[in-house]
């Protein structure tokens, strides 16, 4: 019987939108069913650009990425001595343009695609609310559980706890648990869930349940991480904030510096932080939301901007120059958002991730030349998860660019996502999905015509896919036939297409 849920789309919904649209609004889909459910998931480095040894055919139409992501267990696996897991995995990660046009369609979340291979378990004392890898040195992460410390890996040099690898491994209780390389000690209170890097130096924030922020500076301790020569160790706070009454439910840096962040939580109020000033907030929001906030984004291409997501299903996008709010944007059905992402390599463009299994897109169309202000519209929505979508990151490393155009460069949206349960309510589900530059580029859609003249007498430049339609199933369905053309052109490049 199909399982329907406030929010959710029923299985026969499912499939229909999978068969209907999916092959015209993605470009590629890479989805994975873990063992256990995950809360969270981060890109890792790119190991290469070419395909694996022995699938010469293939080798320009993938590149291979580190992922990370979690796994928990139930009590009763706790008891038989398993622990949570950190999960380690590459995954091959469709070049634009290259996937075969059906490839989507027989995706139903269920399927442990030959593309993710998981490469490592690292063993994890409680479960594994967030990770969070170092900007610098991207094989370093940091996660944070039920407790009041953070913790530092070296995922590289940690042993694989699939091959009952027992050095530097420690029991707590009847669980088989890792050794961290470093602890973040602090807190008085537990911090389960607001952490993050600043990408300009190795310093870590932190949220805890009794309203204190705190921050590491790990520049002069980075190389005994690398080293693992840290192992057992702990580090104290640079600095501790205190200015939130209740909960911190997330916290950001500032793209420019390590001395500034933001931070919000259960008073539903958003402080902004200068170190260099002092422990006491530089500037706040107050009141800025109805309901718990439980998530931000500073915008690393457009620095005034902070977002910021309620348990009400409510996104708000504030100007620091003005210290008012620029919009205010709704989820369909007011499922809690539980983390919000500012692209990296497109400006304007915000996404957030819900308890209703959604992730919508929203883009600036202020018309800046004409001194208007449209305001942020929802141009895509990803319905691929059928349970809460807990965390998500875009991949900013996915571009375009045409060696002949300078001109002809873009991003692409590709993004990675995690949510607790699969379709079939077993495990978690990982995915990895690209929407169609069609939905969104206007750059893209008018270099494509060039090559293709058939998109253009589709009519698929005039519909623009900057415009408001961009959003509209149906008229991306309209497209399909534009979309073939395009399957059809790209076959004919010398490397055959990867079937997903």
């Amino acid at each position: 019987m199909a399982r329907r849920q406030e929010g959710f789309l029923t299985d026969q919904q499912y499939d229909n939108w999978v068969r209907t649209l999916v092959p015209y609004i993605y470009d590629a889909w890479v989805p994975f069913v873990t063992e256990w459910p995950g809360l969270t998931c981060r890109w890792g480095p790119e190991i290469n650009k070419n395909a694996r040894k022995g699938e010469k055919s293939q080798g320009i139409i993938y590149s291979k990425h580190t992922l990370y992501t979690s796994e928990a267990i139930s009590q009763d696996e706790m008891g038989k001595g398993n622990s949570p897991k950190i999960v380690v995995a590459t995954c091959d990660v469709p070049k634009a343009y290259l996937s075969k046009t059906d490839s989507c369609l027989g995706f139903h979340g269920t399927s442990r695609a030959r593309h993710f291979r998981v490469e490592k378990h690292i063993h994890h004392p409680g479960p594994v609310n967030r990770i969070r890898e170092c900007p610098q040195h991207p094989h370093i992460i940091a996660t944070s559980t039920d407790a009041p410390h953070c913790l530092l890996w070296n995922v590289n040099s940690q042993p694989d706890a699939r091959g009952g690898a027992r050095s530097k491994v420690q029991w707590l209780g009847t669980a088989q648990v890792g050794e961290p390389d470093l602890k973040l000690v602090g807190h008085e209170a537990n911090a389960p869930f607001a952490m993050a890097w600043s990408s300009t130096r190795e310093v870590v924030a932190s949220g805890a349940e009794d309203g204190t922020v705190l921050t590491w500076d790990l520049h002069d301790k980075i190389a005994s991480v690398r080293a693992r020569e840290s192992l057992g160790q702990s580090l104290s706070p640079t600095y501790v904030l205190r200015g939130h009454s209740a909960e911190v439910g997330d916290v950001c840096f500032a793209p420019d510096t390590h001395h500034k962040l933001a931070s919000a939580g259960a008073d539903k109020t958003v402080l902004i932080w200068d170190t260099r000033a002092g422990t006491a907030p530089s500037c706040a929001f107050q009141s800025a939301h109805s309901f718990d906030i439980h998530a931000l984004s500073w915008s690393s291409l457009e620095p005034h901007y902070i977002a910021s997501g309620c348990e009400g299903g409510i996104c708000k996008v504030w100007d620091l120059r003005t210290m008012q709010m620029v919009c205010e944007m709704h989820t369909e059905h007011r499922g809690a958002i539980n983390r919000v992402d500012f692209h990296p390599a497109c400006p304007g463009v915000l996404a957030a991730a819900d308890a209703r299994g959604v992730i919508s897109v929203w883009k600036d169309k202020s018309s800046k030349a004409q001194g208007a202000k449209d305001g942020w519209r929802q141009v895509f929505q990803h319905l691929g998860h059928k349970s809460e979508v807990t965390d998500f990151q875009w991949l900013a490393s996915d571009r375009f660019r045409d060696p002949k155009d300078p001109e002809a460069e873009w991003a692409h949206w590709t993004v990675l996502s995690v949510s607790a349960r699969s379709p079939t309510d077993g495990g978690g589900s990982v995915q990895v999905w690209r929407a169609s530059d069609f939905v969104h580029s206007e750059k893209a859609t008018e270099w494509m015509c060039q090559f293709y003249p058939a998109l253009s007498q589709s009519g698929l430049a005039d519909a623009g896919a900057g415009g408001d339609a961009a959003g509209n199933e149906r008229e991306n369905a309209q497209r399909s036939g534009a979309r073939r053309e395009r399957s059809a052109a790209t076959t004919a490049q010398p490397s055959e297409p990867m079937d997903l």
